[in-house]
Order: C-alpha cells, then sequence, then structure tokens
C-alpha cells in the first residue's frame, strides 16, 4: 500500500475561503476526485439555498409567503432544525431576521446608505413591535411542506455554510483523513498521515463594533471526529452594524465578543455557535442540555464562559 499523501487546495465560495487537506493513500487522482467532489457540495449549497438568486430553492420558497409550499427533504430539516434552536433559546436566535437584516442594507447590494437617516433606529424599534413570530411557521413532515406567514421569510446564514461542510465531509472520508476550513468553520476527521490527531484552534479577537486586533491563541483542540464553529460581531461590520442581531430590539447584539461551539457535525455547530453568540452567558445553560455539544463564549467585558465539557489544551 503507497504511503499516506497530502493534498492540499483552496476555493471560494459563499464568499469564503475554503480550504480543504486531504490525507490519502490512494493516489493522486482518487484524491483530487474527492477534494472537487467536496468541493462541488459547497457549489450546490448556494445555488440552491442562497437568498440572492430567486430561482433558488430558498427563494421560491421565501415568495410562496402566505402558502403551503413543498421543499425538499434537506431543506425541511434545516428549517426545522433552526425553528427547534429557536424555541430553545425563545427567539434570541431567529432565522426569520433578513427583514430586519435587509432594513440596515445587508443585501446583495450592501448599501447601508439608510442607516445615515436620523430616524433609522427609531423605524427599526417601531418595526420590531409588528413583526410575525418565527413560531406562526408551518411544518407538515409527512407531506414535507412549510407554510410562512405572508411576508416573512428564511435565511440559511447560521447553518448554511455548515450543511455545506459536513456534505463536503462525507466526499473525503473514506481516505486516511481530513480537514475543512470554511472561513475559520472547521471539521476534521481521521488522522494525518503519521496517525496524529488534527489541531482546531481557538482564537480571541476584538470586541462586536471595534478594530479587529491580532488573533491570541487561547489553545486548541485534538480530534480524530469533530467540528468546530464560530460567531463574531467582527466578521459582516459596517459601522455600528454587525450582522447577529437581537431579534427583540432589532439592533446589534454587543453583550458578546465570540462563541465558540464543538458538535460532531459542522451544521450543529455552526448553528450553535450563532445561537450562542446572541444567547450570551444564559447560552451556556442551553447547550449543557444538548447531547455531545459544547461551547464556550467571551463577553464584551473580555469574561470566558464555557460549558462543562469544553477543554482546551495549549
Amino acid at each position: 500500500m503507497p504511503a499516506a499523501t497530502e493534498f492540499t487546495d483552496e476555493r471560494v465560495f459563499m464568499n469564503t475561503r475554503i480550504q480543504i487537506t486531504l490525507i490519502s493513500d490512494r493516489g493522486t487522482v482518487a484524491a483530487r476526485t474527492a477534494i472537487n467532489d467536496a468541493y462541488t457540495q459547497f457549489d450546490n449549497v448556494v445555488k440552491r439555498f442562497t437568498r440572492f438568486e430567486p430561482s433558488s430553492e430558498l427563494s421560491r420558497l421565501n415568495a410562496s409567503s402566505g402558502q403551503i409550499f413543498p421543499v425538499s427533504e434537506d431543506l425541511f430539516s434545516l428549517i426545522e432544525t433552526m425553528l427547534s434552536v429557536a424555541e430553545k433559546t425563545d427567539g434570541a436566535f431567529d432565522p426569520t431576521i433578513i427583514d430586519l437584516l435587509e432594513m440596515y442594507g445587508f443585501s446583495k447590494e450592501q448599501d447601508y446608505t439608510r442607516m445615515n437617516d436620523p430616524d433609522f433606529l427609531g423605524n427599526i424599534r417601531s418595526y420590531v413591535k409588528d413583526r410575525p413570530s418565527f413560531r406562526e411557521i408551518e411544518l407538515d413532515r409527512d407531506a414535507m411542506t412549510v407554510r410562512l406567514v405572508r411576508g416573512q421569510r428564511l435565511d440559511l446564514g447560521s447553518i448554511g455554510k455548515g450543511y455545506a461542510i459536513d456534505l463536503a465531509a462525507e466526499k473525503l472520508s473514506g481516505h486516511t483523513g481530513f480537514k475543512i476550513n470554511a472561513g475559520g468553520d472547521l471539521r476534521a476527521g481521521g488522522t494525518h498521515a503519521d496517525g496524529s490527531p488534527w489541531k482546531l484552534g481557538v482564537v480571541k479577537l476584538g470586541l462586536p463594533n471595534k478594530a479587529i486586533s491580532d488573533p491570541e491563541l487561547l489553545g486548541y483542540i485534538e480530534t480524530e471526529a469533530a467540528a468546530l464553529a464560530g460567531s463574531g460581531g467582527w466578521v459582516r461590520r459596517v459601522a455600528w452594524f454587525h450582522h447577529l442581531l437581537n431579534p427583540k430590539s432589532g439592533l446589534p447584539d454587543n453583550t458578546s465578543s465570540q462563541s465558540y461551539v464543538t458538535a460532531a457535525s459542522a451544521t450543529a455547530a455552526d448553528l450553535w455557535s450563532t445561537a450562542l453568540f446572541v444567547t450570551g452567558s444564559d447560552g451556556i445553560r442551553l447547550l449543557e442540555k444538548e447531547n455531545d455539544i459544547e461551547g464556550m463564549l467571551i463577553s464584551s467585558d473580555g469574561s470566558v464562559h464555557s460549558s462543562r465539557g469544553f477543554s482546551l489544551l495549549t
């Protein structure tokens, strides 16, 4: 049997650099084919679930609000999972906040000039009082249908990247080992060529809406089968806006600085890292009720809160 060799590649999807490292003893053709198949999963998820293209499945669902709409099984499961976490967080996490994000200018055009309007904050506060609730969404698993309230829309920004990572991981799992790094959201499986586990690093950056500081390595997780995802207000920031909003106030949540979550799947880690950020230290108690999900939160005052099973090596 040939010795295991390391193969690497990097491409851009979802406006994010996706780096894949594959350890394989199955030869160059098999390794490169697996990497190409893995990247195809990111492309498929973007095409099916982007909210920026009218022809995507998600956009067609959003355009049907008020009507019963049949969806694919995987979209149904993603929506069901998001709504479950929304309920567990009592709406602190809300997958229907596209309307609020677009009020700021977080859309395909990325036009944030409306934030200069002196009435802008008052308009936001008035609008959130009458927004439809995520609890009004009707799901029918037997029929595989979704009904949104008229005018209501869903966004997969909190789960789509993690889901794509998991699909990509399936294409790499038959080899010695792999690591996928999608803009800092990670999933690893197997080992390095020498049999050692993967190290997934956890870094500390600046506070929300402050200048990004040099990263400080807090430690790392050693694993042969785990995902690690993080959220932070510095990721998509314009002036005082960032995309992690408090759905009840309509304003960016600045009580948290960063969150990290580990889980068996990147889907779960991606979703819960967002949920932990917007729930703050209370979210740690929620994580401890979940199976095989651990997390760490850095609050805006610099204090660190971790679930019982979250530990870092240094």
